[in-house]
């Protein structure tokens, strides 16, 4: 924590559970902060190499806190119990994609193609989803917490 907020920074291209956390961390921050601790958080991440070097993602304040986390602890509690269709990289794509493409985006990312392998393919989605189509409705409710946090984050790109 420092004077301008919380600031967390990784030397990788930015994560689905980078920006999780970065949401939940936030929530709890917004919650519990001294009144004179300014509500921002700020991931800095290595750009995705294709036009930036550096991307900061900013969060401000937030005046729903409470109920927010209470909708993620639900989604753990129920997660406790059986598994969700939350898959980070697929769940990513559909956030980031214009709301008309998003479940290509989606897919794309879920099956894979010739030049790389699909979330899919990964021996835990294997095990649950081999035989069931799981980007459905309850995937696009959960892939959409992380939309929910890229539409309050205030990025930034920067050249190095």
């Amino acid at each position: 924590l420092h004077a301008a907020g919380r600031v967390v920074w990784s030397s990788g291209t930015l994560k689905a559970g980078q920006l999780m956390a970065l949401w939940i961390n936030h929530l709890v921050l917004t919650l519990m902060a001294p009144a004179d601790m300014p509500f921002r958080s700020t991931l800095v991440t290595r750009g995705d190499g294709k036009e930036e070097a550096v991307t900061e993602c900013r969060l401000g304040p937030v005046s729903d806190a409470t109920a927010n986390l209470r909708a993620l602890l639900a989604g753990f509690h129920q997660g406790l119990t059986r598994p969700l269709p939350f898959f980070p990289r697929t769940s990513l794509a559909w956030a980031r994609a214009e709301p008309d493409k998003a479940m290509d985006q989606a897919r794309k990312i879920w099956r894979g193609s010739q030049m790389f392998t699909g979330e899919c393919a990964e021996p835990e989605y294997l095990s649950c989803y081999a035989r069931i189509d799981p980007l459905n409705a309850e995937f696009v409710s959960l892939a959409a917490l992380l939309r929910t946090v890229l539409e309050l984050t205030e990025a930034s790109h920067a050249a190095a």
